[in-house]
């Protein structure tokens, strides 16, 4: 299946040597870049609520969007696009269609001080001692209910063998 604009967005299949389009009613597309993906991606889609579908050529990702989402799947290699019915393959213009490099979760990577690359290796081995220490000060704080519990119990007991048993009735 392939996305990518003609006169408006328009969605192409090909069963063998036929060519079928369907043009996306309410969208619209700006740039000409094409992708070829598998079809559950594109049905999958609707489902996040995105509001814009970017492709930024035939090799790169596809990334559908909403306010809050984002919804991204593999492109498959450029000769999987379908041209539209009796045109040659449409090129994507790198400089038109170039998609912003995002960074993770909206922040950018953390860099040294200096500038310099990390050392990914000393970060992993940092990240498993936090986690380490993480685990004990965890199993502390679950084992601090029940040892308090103990106290109390063998407070309780030594008062209660302070006093000494019961006085008998005659």
């Amino acid at each position: 299946m392939t996305l990518g604009p003609a006169d408006a967005a328009t969605i192409r299949a090909a069963d063998g040597g036929e060519v079928a389009g369907v043009a996306a009613s309410k969208a619209f597309a700006t740039g000409r870049a094409s992708a070829a993906f598998n079809r559950k991606y594109l049905v999958r889609a609707p489902g996040v609520g995105p509001t814009t579908v970017e492709l930024s050529g035939p090799d790169k990702p596809v990334v559908a969007r909403d306010a809050a989402r984002t919804y991204l799947w593999a492109a498959l290699a450029p000769d999987a696009v379908v041209p539209p019915p009796g045109a040659a393959p449409v090129e994507s213009d790198p400089e038109e269609n170039t998609m912003p490099s995002t960074t993770p979760n909206g922040h950018p990577p953390p860099k040294p001080p200096d500038g310099s690359q990390p050392d990914l290796p000393a970060e992993a081995e940092a990240i498993r001692d936090l986690l380490h220490d993480a685990a004990g000060r965890l199993g502390r704080l679950v084992a601090a209910p029940r040892h308090r519990r103990r106290q109390a119990r063998a407070i309780r007991q030594a008062v209660e063998s302070l006093r000494g048993p019961p006085p008998f009735d005659t």
